[in-house]
């Protein structure tokens, strides 16, 4: 005979928080899954600390428990916290052959007041490029978890005003529009968000544009008001909101311009990142992402600014950003030089390997982090572009001017590269470089060895 003698149940009398100087009790409370009064559950503590990791507000997190002197059925819960900058302030200026002075300043929260909102608004000017955006998200609008996200921006491009002849054309673009976005978790992991935006987008052609851009006016119109759908999935399972070493997130992702719109397009995406701990101080992060863009009803192709890109941080290192993918050569209007610009694609596929390593002499740091990296990426449209045959009086006689023909496939479009990155977050701000050796670079690839971002947290 078997005889089982289970114990008394033990409940939890009180949850102690310490070290929140800034964030608010509740907001820890909030993300509490063991509850006051409630029986004890270790899984729950548990899941407990892993939710107040993720939220990135703690550079530490530690959850305890304590007998109740005298009482055998009750115990303490104590859940101390080391606060972390949350606060980004970010101010630039520089220069570019192709834009001029460029002047940029961004300010962030993440941790608004202690309230756990999040409120950002980033600025940037030069002679070719002004912007601005606007966002804040309140993670409970509803006490049980559903979030709100507003987000407002606007645009200015001015290409003719280049100062480089490389990038010099005659067109100008202008975007401004909003997003209210409502996220609905379903699950303990998962996170559901329904979004509609409105965007008014503007081309103004100059004198000799080049050819999308008159294409896509003759196509479409020069203004054209966007309705749009979003609709994306998340689900996150990591340990930790900065430096994760376990669990994965994964997302899917859509965009359409609606019925109505004067654009009607679609966009679609899906991504994983696993971080597998292979040591107590080195962890393998692996990363998958495709992307799909497309178009229906009137209009007939996928609009430019709707297409997908790849290259730079976040894809394949050590090209410049977005000048994956097809490419055409566009007469300059001023000299008559040819010059070449990425089109974009209708599919981009990207992938990534990194070891993830503590900066030498600095094992036990939750500030600095090292890898070495392995990226792949490629953004095609399956359309064959034929050897360079130009004329003005006729720019739709090709489908692009490359000097042989060209089949845009994966497997053509294909780059990789290797190298070597640094996270910090400092005391002057959060710094991230990249040093990558492209592998199979190609005539027309724009390369960028040394790339970073640099801010000042508060």
């Amino acid at each position: 005979t078997v005889q089982l003698n289970p114990g008394n149940r033990v409940a939890v009398r009180q949850i102690e928080i310490s070290g929140n100087n800034k964030t608010r009790d509740e907001v820890i409370r909030r993300e509490m899954r063991q509850m006051e009064g409630a029986t004890y559950d270790q899984g729950k503590l548990n899941r407990s600390a892993e939710r107040l990791r993720q939220l990135g507000y703690f550079e530490d997190v530690q959850v305890t428990t304590a007998p109740v002197p005298e009482d055998e059925q009750q115990m303490d819960v104590s859940v101390a916290v080391k606060e972390r900058a949350t606060g980004s302030l970010n101010a630039s200026a520089g220069w570019s052959q192709d834009d001029g002075l460029i002047l940029a300043a961004g300010v962030s929260q993440d941790n608004l007041f202690g309230t756990g909102k999040s409120a950002s608004l980033n600025v940037s000017r030069s002679k070719v490029t002004q912007s601005a955006n606007l966002s804040f998200t309140d993670p409970y609008f509803t006490p049980d978890g559903v979030s709100m996200t507003y987000s407002l921006f606007g645009s200015r491009y001015d290409p003719s005003k280049s100062t480089s002849t490389s990038t010099r054309r005659n067109y100008r673009m202008t975007r401004y529009g909003g997003t209210a976005t409502m996220g609905i978790p379903i699950t303990e992991y998962d996170r559901v968000n329904f979004g509609l935006g409105v965007e008014h987008m503007g081309v103004t052609l100059l004198n000799n544009p080049p050819y999308r851009y008159q294409r896509f006016v003759d196509e479409n119109k020069r203004n054209n008001w966007i309705y749009k759908g979003l609709l994306s999935w998340y689900r996150n399972t990591t340990d930790d909101g900065y430096w994760p070493t376990r669990g994965y997130n994964a997302n899917v992702t859509g965009e359409i311009g609606l019925p109505g719109s004067g654009l009607q397009y679609y966009q679609l995406g899906h991504q994983q990142t696993w971080y597998f701990p292979i040591s107590r101080s080195f962890t393998l992060m692996l990363n998958g992402q495709i992307g799909y863009s497309g178009s229906y009803g009137k209009t007939k192709d996928v609009p430019f600014m709707y297409t997908q890109s790849g290259g730079g941080l976040g894809s394949v290192r050590g090209y410049e950003t977005g000048t994956l993918g097809p490419k055409v050569y566009d007469v300059d209007p001023y000299d008559g030089s040819l010059d070449t610009e990425a089109y974009g694609g209708k599919f981009a596929v990207n992938a990534n390997a990194e070891l993830l390593f503590p900066f030498p002499g600095l094992k036990d740091s939750k500030s600095i982090r090292m890898s070495l990296f392995a990226d792949a990426g490629s953004v095609w449209d399956g359309k064959n572009y034929n050897q360079f045959a130009y004329s003005r009086s006729n720019p739709y006689g090709s489908n692009g001017f490359y000097t042989s023909s060209h089949k845009s496939s994966f497997k053509e479009e294909l780059r990789y590269s290797t190298g070597l990155a640094l996270t910090w977050i400092s005391p002057v701000g959060p710094i991230k470089l990249s040093y990558a050796l492209p592998l199979n670079k190609k005539t027309g690839d724009q390369v960028q060895r040394f790339q970073f971002q640099l801010g000042t947290v508060f």
